[in-house]
């Protein structure tokens, strides 16, 4: 009898903790990290590439009225990394997403000044189209290595570059806008 009412106090002690833990501990939001995880990719184990689309809502849900200026897309030790830039109330907001599990990895916040030119959400469809027409001039084994659409002053410029496993690079900058091809370069 003594035996079982000890083994029943371990159990409700053991028991009660973890649930008083879970229950009654008030979960606070994590702060973003400015150091990279070597876990992120944990939380995705389909590695399932995030849309931009749904990055621009994940971005404009953590920032609401920000005006986005700039976006990246990139690999990092093999990870998908978007960046996104915007401006709010004289404050420049650089975020830095993993790719497949929206976590931010490095946030930058600075005073900036009021920029001339916005990306709009419509904006983000050029992204695709102009992926797709790049690829025509990509010679067999390169890939995106990455990307960027950011509101110049006098356009929207969308440059992506193409990599391959020995090193080379093709490089294209278009107006996003109309389309047309500024410029293409190898290395």
């Amino acid at each position: 009898m003594k035996k079982m009412t000890i083994l029943m106090i371990l159990m409700l002690a053991l028991f009660g903790c973890s649930s008083n833990n879970i229950q009654d501990t008030p979960q606070e939001p994590t702060p973003p990290s400015s150091e990279k995880r070597d876990d992120a990719t944990q939380d995705n184990e389909s590695h399932e590439l995030i849309s931009v689309e749904d990055m621009w809502d994940v971005y404009l849900s953590h920032y609401e009225g920000i005006e986005v200026t700039e976006i990246e897309f990139e690999y990092k030790n093999s990870r998908p990394v978007y960046k996104f830039e915007g401006y709010f109330d004289g404050k420049g907001y650089e975020v830095k997403y993993n790719g497949f599990t929206k976590e931010v990895i490095e946030e930058d916040i600075d005073d900036s000044s009021k920029p001339l030119h916005t990306l709009s959400k419509e904006d983000l469809k050029h992204v695709y189209e102009l992926i797709t027409d790049s690829e025509k001039d990509v010679p067999e084994g390169y890939k995106v290595d990455e990307w960027k659409l950011e509101a110049k002053s006098d356009m929207i410029k969308f440059n992506i570059e193409y990599e391959n496993h020995e090193g080379g690079e093709i490089e294209f900058k278009y107006n996003a806008t109309t389309k047309k091809l500024i410029k293409k370069s190898n290395d």
